[in-house]
Parts: C-alpha cells; structure tokens; sequence
C-alpha cells in the first residue's frame, strides 16, 4: 500500500529519518503539493483516522503507519493537519 509516508519532501540534513514529517507544518506543506493526486484522499482518510486515534493501519516497514511515519504526533496534530488544509475533520 503506497501513503503520503512513502512520498517525502527532500530530507532535513540533520534528519536520520528523511520519510518523516517533523512538524504538522511541514505535512501541512506536503500535502498542499500533492493534492492533485489521487494519494492525497487516501492519505486524508489516513490522517482522519489517526486524529481520532487509530494506527492508519499496517506500514510496509513493520508496525503501524502512525508508528513508523508519525509516532510524535497527538491526535491534535492530526487535525491541525486537516484543519491547515481546510479538509473535513470528520471520519
């Protein structure tokens, strides 16, 4: 299953992890340029179900999405997320 986790903008130079997002600004930004693409409803669906606190199911990598991509991230970063975006929070 490919997720907006497999798609990343150019890794920070301090950053060992270059797939994760190190602030809900940053997915924020992500998300804005890829919203022309059919990834970025699934992705919404994703984030809608990790703002109500589920996992966005299994990651290709072992565990969950929400572990492997976003394990800093709150619920709340979640729907800052799709609050930044002007999307539904709704799931």
């Amino acid at each position: 299953m490919t997720t907006l986790s497999s798609i990343s903008t150019a890794p920070c130079s301090e950053d060992p992890d270059p797939y994760t997002h190190r602030t809900p600004a940053d997915a924020i930004a992500h998300l804005r340029n890829l919203q022309h693409m059919r990834i970025y409803q699934r992705t919404l669906g994703e984030f809608r179900d990790m703002a109500s606190g589920g996992d966005a199911g299994e990651c290709v990598h072992g565990g969950s999405v929400r572990e492997y991509y976003y394990p800093h991230f709150t619920n709340e970063d979640f729907y800052e997320i799709l609050c930044g975006l002007g999307e539904s929070t709704n799931v």
